[in-house]
């Protein structure tokens, strides 16, 4: 058979390998969860003129029935958007999973829909929620602190159309000199509806004020924050990220992907490690945990963190996906819950952003929950 190009081959590779470790995979216990199975799109995908990659959030509209997937791409190739999806289970395991259609958003910024290549708007889309109340859509993006753009929270129509801008909390707009609030490329990776209604955001590092990033001889905390739907704070306690794992000679990252309300009080966090050593290609450690903000300090008045007493949230580890337990782990950065299987036990799906690098499969990996402590109910 003769195929059509590199980005095609690479991903029959993918999806070979994933296919191989299948097996082992579902023998493992403990976890809660249970792999169903890890699907590819090819990087040179195009969908209605437009690029599919760096897909940073994925959530399931349960009324609609449609997963929907946005980019994070800075409008360098087409204009800000989110797909729609469609992902079909066969028995036990995972089956088909295709882009339907792309919806553009207008207003990202709150000005005109940014132009492919526009200079001064870099929307960035991070994370992506279907609203339990309304179906519309919200998201985040993560700003620009090199040009002092700060990140948004919005909500969108089922067109595409921004219908309003949700304030943030004054003190995660980011600075030119650097002297306080997010790092540049460390704000906003994660948003998440709980079951009420109410909000989630996370900053995917610590700020300037709180803590330098993690290294393998420390870990460092990042501000998960509760909001009600006018952007009012809650709540702020503190998320302790690990140690680094390892260390990048050419790059290294750590922090918060994804979160994913379980109830009003507990989530699951992916919190991710990145480095790049010798040779040019990343390591990923991907590890979901089981989080409870009960008991945790209030920390939205405390200016920095440094040099005083707090309780952090608790985490409780619940899988690391590491290539000899869960198949080809990449740059996974969304989390949602999906439909019932057959069984009545809920899915959790990941989405992995593949930097629109066209050699490099945009991958999707799905888990039934075995555990129901770690899924919201369903009963009415």
């Amino acid at each position: 058979m003769v195929m059509r190009g590199a980005a095609e081959l690479m991903t029959r590779a993918f999806l070979l390998f994933a296919a191989l470790l299948l097996p082992l995979n579902r023998r493992r216990k403990g976890s809660g969860l249970r792999l169903l199975g890890s699907r590819f799109l090819p990087g040179d995908l195009t969908v209605d003129g437009t690029l599919v990659g760096g897909l940073s959030g994925i959530d399931f509209d349960p009324v609609g029935q449609r997963w929907v997937i946005v980019t994070d791409d800075r409008t360098t190739g087409a204009p800000a958007r989110f797909y729609t999806a469609t992902i079909r289970f066969a028995d036990d395991r995972l089956g088909e999973f295709r882009i339907d259609s792309v919806t553009r958003l207008a207003g990202v910024t709150g000005q005109v829909e940014p132009s492919p290549g526009s200079p001064d708007q870099k929307p960035d889309i991070e994370s992506i929620r279907v609203d339990p109340l309304t179906a519309e859509i919200w998201y985040v993006t993560e700003g620009d602190g090199e040009a002092g753009q700060a990140p948004v929270l919005a909500v969108a129509d089922s067109s595409g159309q921004v219908v309003r801008q949700v304030p943030l909390p004054s003190m995660f707009g980011l600075r030119k000199d650097r002297s306080a609030g997010p790092r540049h490329n460390q704000a906003f990776e994660s948003l998440a509806f709980s079951p009420d209604g109410l909000l989630w955001i996370c900053l995917e590092g610590p700020m300037y004020e709180d803590a330098e990033p993690p290294s393998e001889e420390r870990a460092a905390p990042v501000r998960l924050t509760n909001l009600d739907r006018e952007g009012n704070v809650l709540r702020q306690v503190a998320y302790t990220l690990a140690p680094m794992r390892g260390s990048g000679s050419r790059f290294e990252l750590a922090g918060v992907s994804e979160i994913l309300a379980i109830d009003a009080d507990r989530l699951l966090v992916i919190e991710r490690q990145a480095t790049i050593g010798r040779l040019p290609f990343p390591r990923f450690s991907i590890r979901i945990f089981d989080v409870d903000v009960r008991g945790a300090t209030d920390i939205q008045h405390v200016h920095s963190l440094q040099g005083i007493d707090y309780r952090p949230v608790r985490k409780r580890l619940v899988i690391d996906l590491g290539w000899w337990n869960a198949g080809l782990v990449t740059n996974f950065e969304g989390l949602a819950f999906g439909p019932a299987l057959a069984n009545g036990h809920r899915t959790l799906a990941l989405i992995a952003d593949n930097n629109l690098i066209r050699l490099l499969p945009s991958q999707l990996m799905v888990f039934e929950v075995l555990d129901p402590g770690l899924a919201p109910d369903l009963r009415p």
